[in-house]
């Protein structure tokens, strides 16, 4: 998220994420290329999953960040992405994954309440014009929606593969889709504005925050389930608002911390009290 704000105005969005997961799924095919024939019919039988994941996750969440970082800060857009595990718990409501538990649901009251706080800057009366006139905001709730729904997506995949077999494909996914869309962005594959720093942190970004993380989250998921993997996300608002503070000059303002509270203590209750059953 910081990088997406460093680097808004010599990479375009699409091309960010092309290039992200071009480098993520070259990683992830250096580790899983000695079983790659093994997992290949598997992954086949899979494919329509690992569809709506590369679609979700890499061609539009990235995307969607990055187009935020255009207008808003990074210091936002993690305080609204700290809401996941809200929607990831509401998603699994929705798809019969469990039964709602009454302090989940104030839980999730409590986080949307601070979502809108950070959306609104803290005034209601703001809203209309705040989202006409900073449409980031827009496009960093649409991407934590669509985390949220990658999430719980990832969590019915299939137990026999691999997680590096499962994210090399998913990348690869999200590198075709994301292809054609650079002919729309009308940059081509780089623009003229992409030097050695620019390269350096593209492939800084494919290979720690994509690779690793990704792959790190989807280990925690598996093992801990859903919303446990999402307080991860619990991180995002302080080390977001340190280097964004330290690194871009942003300023705490009062609706940063009153918005950040609440969405932090929503997802606390959405956490400590899943739905039953799922």
């Amino acid at each position: 998220m910081i990088l997406a704000k460093y680097l808004n105005e010599s990479i375009p969005p699409i091309q960010m994420a092309f290039w992200r997961w071009t480098f993520a799924a070259i990683t992830a095919m250096l580790v899983v290329l000695p079983v790659l024939g093994v997992m290949r019919e598997r992954l086949w039988q899979e494919r329509k999953r690992i569809f709506m994941l590369g679609a979700l996750g890499m061609a539009f969440c990235g995307p969607a960040v990055y187009q935020a970082a255009k207008t808003t800060t990074a210091m936002n857009i993690g305080l609204v992405y700290a809401a996941s595990p809200v929607f990831m718990g509401i998603f699994s409501l929705l798809l019969g994954l469990g039964k709602p538990h009454p302090l989940g649901w104030t839980g999730i009251g409590v986080a949307l309440v601070g979502v809108f706080i950070v959306l609104s800057e803290g005034d209601p009366s703001m809203v209309q014009s705040q989202w006409s006139l900073d449409p980031g905001l827009l496009w960093v709730l649409a991407s934590t929606i669509a985390w949220a729904i990658y999430s719980v997506l990832l969590r019915q995949r299939a137990k026999n593969i691999s997680e590096d077999a499962y994210l090399f494909a998913i990348c690869l996914c999200g590198v075709l889709i994301l292809a054609p869309l650079l002919l729309l962005e009308g940059q081509g594959f780089v623009a003229k504005t992409v030097g050695m720093e620019e390269w350096f942190f593209l492939i800084f970004l494919g290979v720690v925050p994509s690779f690793l993380a990704y792959r790190g989250y989807a280990v925690v998921q598996k093992e801990l389930g859903i919303l446990a993997a999402g307080s991860i996300l619990f991180l995002t608002p302080l080390t977001n608002s340190f280097l964004a503070e330290m690194l871009l000059n942003e300023g705490i303002q009062a609706f940063h911390i009153i918005g950040g509270a609440a969405i932090l203590l929503g997802t606390a209750l959405v956490i400590k009290y899943p739905a039953r059953g799922g």
